[in-house]
Order: structure tokens, then sequence, then C-alpha cells
């Protein structure tokens, strides 16, 4: 196994770590703290990977499969955690999500069908990044005690990740958009 594919191993095994900050309650506010930090390591080891995989050609086909996949783990995970603690709107998490399983369904009919699929457009990429922004503002300004957190108050940081992640979900639906578009001699049939 490469450097590129243990960085998505560990990516993956982030996950779960994050999960389980997240669900520290009872005031426990530093949780949320840790798990923001989680969540950008997580994300650091994202954008590590791919320039390892290019930079050493490491590229591998479980690279190919596991990169995208450990993505979206993180992602809809930290979305529904936040969601579910009402941090984030539930449309912004709806579209987010729905995006990401019409994406994977995409690739996976390119695969069934053994054809090429057009990788992630730079629009796609920085949906990534705002999403790898807004998420750990909301959950480090979620981690600030009643009052000020640094210079500012707590919830104006929330609100500055739930605007992030609104600006996100527009950029989910037109890099969405824009991969299908891409991709659209995948989602024609045979006979069709």
């Amino acid at each position: 196994m490469n450097i590129a594919n243990r960085l998505t191993v560990m990516r993956i095994i982030l996950v779960p770590v994050m999960l389980m900050f997240l669900t520290i309650t009872d005031g426990y506010n530093w949780a949320w703290l840790v798990a923001g930090c989680v969540f950008i390591l997580a994300a650091v080891t994202d954008f590590v990977d791919g320039a390892v995989a290019r930079g050493m050609k490491q590229e591998s086909n479980f690279g190919k499969l596991m990169d995208p996949m450990a993505d979206k783990l993180l992602v809809v995970c930290a979305l529904l955690m936040l969601n579910r603690a009402n941090l984030l709107s539930e449309y912004v998490t709806m579209v987010i999500v729905a995006r990401e399983f019409v994406i994977a369904g995409v690739r996976q009919l390119a695969l069934a069908n053994g054809k090429r699929i057009v990788t992630a457009s730079l629009l796609g990429k920085l949906k990534t990044v705002v999403q790898c922004v807004g998420v750990p503002f909301i959950m480090i300004g979620n981690s600030c005690v009643p009052g000020n957190c640094l210079w500012w108050k707590a919830w104006d940081i929330i609100l500055v990740g739930q605007y992030i992640m609104f600006v996100s979900a527009i950029l989910a639906v037109i890099s969405g958009l824009a991969y299908i578009w891409a991709n659209r001699k995948v989602l024609k049939f045979e006979g069709s």
C-alpha cells in the first residue's frame, strides 16, 4: 500500500474519531473543538494524498475508488451531525448529501459499463474546499463557551460557517449538474 492510499485509509479511520467527539454532550464544548480539528486533519489528508499520488506517480485503482468515498464519508457524517445538533439547515444537508449520492451513482454506472469517467472539475474541487472551511467553522464555533471566542462571539462563527455551507450547497448543485453533463455518455444505456 503506497503513501497516498495510506492517507486515504487514515481519513476513513478519522471519521469515527470525529463522530465520537461530536456525540459527547452535557456541556463538553471542548469535544466540538477536537472534532473540528480532526475534520481539518482529515481534510488536509485529502489534499495531500492527491498531490502525493500524482507527484510520486502512485495513482491506483484503490485510490481512484476509495479517495472519493472517503471524502463523501467524512463530509456526509459531519453534515448529519451538524444537522442533528440543529447547527445546519436540513435543506443544505439534503442538497449536499443528494449530490454526493448522485455522483457516486454516476461513477458506479460508469464502472459497471466499463467506461472511463471524467474526473472532478474545478467547480467540484472548489465545492470541497468550501465545505472543508465551512464545517470546521461551525464545529469550532459550537465549541466556544457562551460569550466570546477569540475576538468573535461564538454564534457569529457558527453563522459564518452556515453561510459558507449555503454557498457550498449552491456549488454542489452547479458542480453536480456540470459533472453529469460531462459524463452524459456514461448515462446513455444500450438501445437508447
